[in-house]
């Protein structure tokens, strides 16, 4: 990881202050959303967020998956995980209204408060070349057992 000598801090908020003046100007630009990952490091400065910004807090959730093998030793967790499948599209949209309906994210983002909202931003993320590759043999889905005839009951 790079870090330079010269404190960074005052010359990222000079570049986002003149990127949000120049964003403002654009017509019916309605919101702007960014991460901000810098200025909510340990030690980044609370007064360095541009003024009229909310923030929320990201959550990541992790898995150390040795260890549950271990915990679990010939115990079965009662859940089966299966590679993707497109016949998951339906019911993983309904997960995601159910995940975000008191979440920031549903507030920001109408495709996830629909049905069709849902499955719209699945698809764009899965069928469509954007924030990456989705690849199918390295995407599962955990769902109970007795699912494997129909679909996961999300």
């Amino acid at each position: 990881m790079f870090r330079s000598k010269v404190p960074q801090d005052s010359i990222a908020k000079r570049l986002l202050e003149e990127l949000l003046f120049s964003m403002r100007a654009i017509p019916h630009l309605a919101r702007i959303e960014a991460q901000l990952n810098a200025l909510q490091r340990p030690g980044g400065h609370p007064a360095s967020r541009p003024r009229d910004f909310t923030s929320t807090r990201a959550s990541f959730m992790l898995l150390d998956l040795q260890k549950l093998r271990e915990a679990n030793a010939g115990a079965s967790a009662g859940m089966r995980i299966d590679r993707w499948n497109d016949r998951y599209f339906e019911p993983c949209a309904k997960l995601s209204i159910c995940l975000n309906a008191n979440h920031v994210d549903g507030e920001i983002n109408d495709q996830y408060r629909s049905r069709l909202g849902a499955l719209k931003f699945l698809k764009n993320i899965i069928l469509l070349p954007g924030c990456g590759q989705f690849v199918p043999g390295a995407s599962f889905v955990l769902h109970e057992p007795a699912a494997m005839n129909s679909s996961p009951p999300f």
